[in-house]
């Protein structure tokens, strides 16, 4: 999990992996100032005669990715739902990484009005499972307005931690909705809110489809490569897509 900054402007969360131009860098190569480490050690009459070989890499065939799983389709499978009055924070709820799904249903009509709440740190609002905006923690003004018809709306707000504070007076840093959320000044109480660290996702039931469905709601999709003769190392190039994780074999790799 990453790291973050955070000035009194703004919060700065840090990439996930990072080897600020190391002589050996993060996936094992020896980079061009590992050897003139050796040669200008050399010099003082430091010689090393351990034979060092560089990683071995390929390019494999593309993955297709056919396969996908609707993740408000699969709530039940993934978490348990904690009733609540108000929004909780995740380490409310025993949860320190990954996303926190709030939902609730909102009586009408109401006049069209803002939506106020602070979030940490990044969070996806869907009005009747339909993708609204992304608010986020840095935001300077106000990005949602609803109006509430008579019949009433479901609201959902995905919220995603993006790193903790790694110093400073911000150290205390609770991830999800961390205020209360009003329409205008009016509060918006019972909340149910689902736990996702994503640290097992084996439960998921996925649907084989020739070419996944994007309907502006998080998707998981999977895909299997199949290899023969020896294993190398690779990289995963998520070209074409805007921003999600990664998992191998079930394991959570990384976020893009």
């Amino acid at each position: 999990m990453n790291g973050a900054n955070c000035t009194e402007k703004e919060y700065q969360p840090t990439v996930n992996s990072y080897d600020d131009d190391a002589p050996i860098n993060e996936y094992g190569f020896m980079t061009p100032k590992y050897f003139r480490f050796k040669e200008i050690l050399k010099g003082f009459g430091s010689e090393c005669d351990i034979e060092v070989t560089q990683p071995e890499t390929t390019a494999y065939e593309p993955v297709r990715l056919n396969e996908y799983a609707e993740l408000f389709d699969n709530i039940s499978v993934l978490s348990e739902k904690h009733i609540m009055t108000n929004p909780l924070p995740m380490e409310k709820l025993g949860q320190g990484y990954g996303f926190i799904l709030y939902e609730t249903f909102i009586r009408g009509p109401r006049e069209e009005d803002y939506i106020n709440l602070t979030v940490h740190d990044r969070a996806y609002v869907y009005v009747n499972d339909e993708f609204r905006c992304v608010l986020y923690r840095n935001d300077k003004k106000k990005k949602l307005k609803l109006g509430i018809p008579a019949e009433g709306l479901k609201l959902s707000i995905l919220v995603e931690n993006m790193g903790r504070i790694n110093y400073g007076a911000k150290l205390l840093d609770k991830k999800g909705i961390v205020s209360d959320v009003r329409i205008g000044q009016q509060c918006i109480y019972h909340w149910n809110a689902y736990t996702l660290p994503f640290s097992d996702v084996s439960s998921l039931n996925f649907i084989r489809n020739m070419k996944a469905k994007f309907s502006g709601r998080p998707v998981f999709l999977r895909g299997t490569l199949n290899i023969e003769g020896d294993v190398r190392d690779t990289f995963i190039s998520p070209d074409g897509f805007r921003k999600g994780l990664v998992w191998v074999n079930g394991r959570l790799l990384s976020r893009f």
